[in-house]
């Protein structure tokens, strides 16, 4: 739940300042507020967002792994197997959709069986 909590903050206080911004300009700048606006000013925010969404990525990659690997390390492995099915099935084939519909289809069998 924690990380949960802090990935939210970290997601939002670039939008949040971004926010914060925008209408602290709009009253200082009126009408004129889009002579202020342009991209440079926006490249650093986009190299937080890339950031901090790497980030909050991992971050829950991470717990997913552990805890899949701490229920049942039957989980794991059917998991690490339809990775690995799915990047040898996308690799033949280049169709996204192919791949994730024969993933879920195989996943659900296996769901079944075990």
């Amino acid at each position: 739940m924690a990380a949960l909590a802090g990935t939210f903050l970290i997601y939002n206080l670039p939008h949040l300042y971004l926010r914060y911004n925008g209408i602290w300009e709009g009253y200082t700048y009126g009408l004129e507020v889009h002579k202020c606006l342009d991209e440079q000013r926006f490249q650093k925010l986009e190299k937080v967002y890339l950031f901090s969404g790497s980030f909050a990525f991992l971050l829950f990659l991470a717990l997913l792994i552990a805890k899949i690997f701490a229920e049942s390390l039957l989980s794991a492995a059917m998991m690490g197997g339809a990775a690995v099915l799915a990047l040898i099935i996308y690799r033949a084939t280049k169709n996204f959709y192919f791949t994730i519909i024969i993933t879920l289809v195989i996943s659900i069998l296996m769901g079944f069986i075990f």
